[in-house]
């Protein structure tokens, strides 16, 4: 085994694993939140997939660093965390992103199709 990255590996999975799984935790439940509420009404796409980047962003790199050090022969307080915080939020989030790209896009061809043909009125009657 390699010297280890970190003077206690235990400690920093320990930490890692806690606060940045609740912090990806509150994070992602937040995204949610919004995104449940936006989506739909074709609102807030900038923070909505912006967020979304951001977060698949920190779970490719926090897996690439966890399957190196995995290669690196590090403990496995030190890979396993980062290799599971990592991979969960590169897969949960990245199969969520394509679905909600595709209910923004929805949301632009029904507003289109709204634009392109008003309603009509409804005949008076006389009276």
């Amino acid at each position: 085994m390699a010297e280890p990255w970190f003077s206690d590996p235990g400690a920093f999975g320990a930490w890692f694993g806690g606060f940045g799984g609740g912090v990806i935790g509150l994070l992602g439940g937040w995204w949610g939140a919004l995104a449940a509420r936006h989506v739909p009404r074709g609102t807030g796409r900038g923070l909505i997939l912006g967020a979304m980047r951001v977060m698949i962003g920190f779970g490719v790199v926090s897996l690439l660093i966890g399957i190196i050090a995995l290669i690196a022969r590090q403990p496995y307080s030190i890979y396993f965390p980062m290799i599971l915080l990592g991979g969960a939020i590169t897969l949960i989030l990245g199969f969520h992103y394509p679905n909600v790209l595709h209910q923004y896009a929805e949301f632009d061809r029904r507003a289109r199709a709204n634009v392109a043909s008003p309603p009509s009125k409804a005949p008076s009657t006389p009276g």
